[in-house]
């Protein structure tokens, strides 16, 4: 099982071993004319982006890495309102480990009062902020001993996070619902008691009281309904 904690120093050395595993993609994704360079260009220059990478203050910043049988397979640096950096080991893509700790950082630029988060993402990531709802903002480039590395500047909104999970959302809008049917089922009752001949009324009983009947019951079933509903669709449920 993924496990996602805070950074600890000593963690500094698998994280160092992540940005690794990830810098040939980085340099590949990033740079013009890759397939051209010549091997050893190409190891120079994963080892020079390497270093670059590596130099994220880790003490600074919030970082979360994520765990899987004690070994980093992710990580991501919140900064300021800058996300620094995000690597997820390619071997264990897909799975929901980037967007789990992009959520965390999220959730500390809220707890932070952050307005507005930034990121320069490389080419082939931009998609997957593109889904966290960031919106590219521009290009910048970068000149590194002679190679052009290019970014796309993304910005997104910080937007409250909602304390409740999906299931805690279920469960409230039910009870919820549960307490509006009791509510119109009483409620209706007293006044079918009230209004209603005697006769008519213990007609329409379905219980021991006779202001327990069947019109409460029906509204009551109706009126809940269609509360639990509206708080789905209200919460995209």
């Amino acid at each position: 099982m993924v496990q996602f904690r805070q950074f600890e120093s000593e963690n500094i050395d698998q994280c160092k071993t992540l940005i690794g595993t990830c810098s040939e993609e980085v340099v590949r994704s990033c740079t013009d004319g890759y397939d051209e360079l010549a091997s050893a260009r190409q190891a120079e220059l994963c080892d020079l982006i390497r270093t670059r990478l590596c130099r994220t203050s880790f003490d600074s910043a919030f970082c979360i890495v994520a765990l899987w049988q004690d070994q980093i397979i992710g990580m991501g640096v919140l900064d300021g309102k800058t996300i620094k950096s995000m690597y997820i080991n390619p071997e264990v893509r897909s799975k929901g480990i980037g967007r789990a700790i992009y959520k965390k950082l999220e959730a500390e630029a809220w707890r932070k009062k952050l307005h507005t988060l930034d990121l320069e993402a490389s080419i082939n990531s931009v998609g997957f902020f593109e889904g966290m709802g960031f919106t590219p903002i521009g290009e910048k480039t970068l000149n590194l001993d002679g190679s052009i590395f290019k970014n796309i500047s993304m910005q997104k909104k910080v937007p409250p996070v909602d304390p409740l999970d999906k299931s805690a959302k279920i469960l409230f809008a039910f009870i919820r619902s549960g307490l509006v049917f009791l509510g119109v089922f009483f409620v209706i009752g007293i006044l079918a008691h009230m209004l209603l001949p005697q006769a008519f009324n213990q007609y329409l009983s379905i219980g021991p009281f006779g202001t327990n009947n069947l019109l409460g019951f029906i509204l009551g079933v109706l009126t809940a309904t269609h509360t639990f509903r509206a708080a789905l669709r209200r919460n995209k449920l």
